[in-house]
């Protein structure tokens, strides 16, 4: 072969425009090799090779494993690149229904954390809330430790599930508890979502509703001061409530560096005005 139909290493990287470093490793692994040798004993490149080191490049935007691009060059065929693509799709398919949910679930963050910092943490007032699920887990906890454990399931479950909520984890205490100043018997955490989640994977509903909705800023073992002023509000107004109490946290240590910055926002359902009898 004539010496001006061969290309250094030099000359190829140049050419395919990637490193003398990529080139080398390729060559050391035994996925590209120079084929050509001189009268120097110097290793070339051929013309031919350029072709078929676009497939590299082909399939390495693909982000397909280098040893999976040497199995498939040791044995190509039309009929093996056309399996090859279709099992690339399928993966292309999955990252682009994950790249929408991450991409729906940050527009909702986004919105959320927005409004948050706008909150006047002494508000109460009553908001609509659409029907949402919960992905739950019962809190048997007597100690913070096992707290923690009992929680790191529940985020087991809701990954094992596809399930992210924008609130993060919540937890739920009995309203019954709270009215008797019970502020600590939390009976159960949830991940909060719109979609249902699948089969196999425990939930509750959270109704629908007109919801009585008070926040909290600080650390959880003060909360009860929050509900002291939403059950206060609830009797002076003649609002009646039912079931359990939600607390979700609005501001957490995703953008807060102490837990005395946190923000916590509290719901309980409402089922209608008080009256008196005559």
């Amino acid at each position: 072969m004539k010496k001006e139909q061969l290309l250094t290493i030099g000359e190829f990287a140049k050419i395919e425009g990637v490193t003398k470093h990529t080139l080398f490793h390729y060559d050391k692994i035994g996925l590209f090799c120079p084929e050509a040798k001189g009268n120097n004993g110097y290793r070339y490149y051929t013309l031919a090779q350029l072709d078929v080191f676009e497939v590299i490049i082909t399939l390495r935007e693909l982000d397909m494993p280098l040893s999976q691009i040497k199995a498939y060059l040791d044995e190509r065929t039309p009929e093996s690149l056309v399996r090859l693509f279709e099992d690339e799709l399928q993966i292309i398919t999955q990252e682009m229904q994950q790249l929408r949910r991450m991409k729906e679930w940050v527009e909702k963050k986004k919105s959320l954390i927005q409004a948050a910092v706008e909150v006047d943490i002494g508000s109460i007032s009553l908001i609509e809330q659409p029907e949402v699920y919960c992905v739950v887990k019962e809190l048997h906890a007597e100690d913070e430790k096992t707290w923690a454990m009992e929680i790191g399931e529940l985020l087991k479950k809701c990954d094992k599930a596809g399930v992210r909520g924008i609130y993060g984890v919540g937890y739920c205490q009995k309203l019954s508890e709270v009215q008797k100043g019970n502020i600590d018997t939390y009976t159960a955490s949830y991940v909060m979502t719109e979609k249902k989640p699948p089969k196999g994977c425990a939930y509750i509903v959270h109704p629908a509703g007109t919801y009585l909705v008070g926040y909290h800023k600080g650390r959880w073992q003060t909360i009860g001061e929050a509900y002291e002023r939403m059950l206060q509000y609830a009797s002076e107004n003649g609002i009646a409530l039912e079931g359990v109490c939600y607390e979700d946290y609005i501001l957490d240590g995703l953008t807060q560096k102490s837990e005395e910055e946190y923000v916590t926002q509290i719901s309980c359902r409402c089922v209608g005005q008080i009256t008196e009898e005559d």
